[in-house]
């Protein structure tokens, strides 16, 4: 139930809150439902992979990604022209200066 957070922790991340999960026969009559209670966020980095993985997934060089927009399915995906579109700035962040600077 996890998800990768590329936008922020840079790997994977299971939210707190309520999951609903079902068994159906089809994707419109449920045969069993149950509600699955995740107390708190569980962040699945380098110091805690999930047990399914053999190495954490992470994103090592979320540093260098530079100026980019993802393209969303929000709004009929409305981001498609400037998602798509050629970069506008060829520059590397002062973040990633930084860090290479070490």
């Amino acid at each position: 139930m996890a998800s990768f957070d590329s936008d922020g922790a840079g790997c994977y991340v299971l939210e707190a809150g309520s999951y609903g999960i079902s068994i159906r026969s089809d994707s419109h009559t449920v045969i069993a439902e149950q509600t699955y209670e995740v107390p708190e966020t569980v962040v699945y980095d380098e110091t805690n992979k999930r047990s399914t993985d053999e190495k954490a997934a992470v994103t090592p060089l979320a540093d260098s990604e530079g100026n980019v927009e993802y393209l969303s399915r929000a709004d009929g995906f409305a981001n498609y022209e400037t998602a798509t579109a050629a970069p506008f700035d060829y520059n590397l962040s002062d973040e990633y200066r930084e860090a290479r600077s070490r």
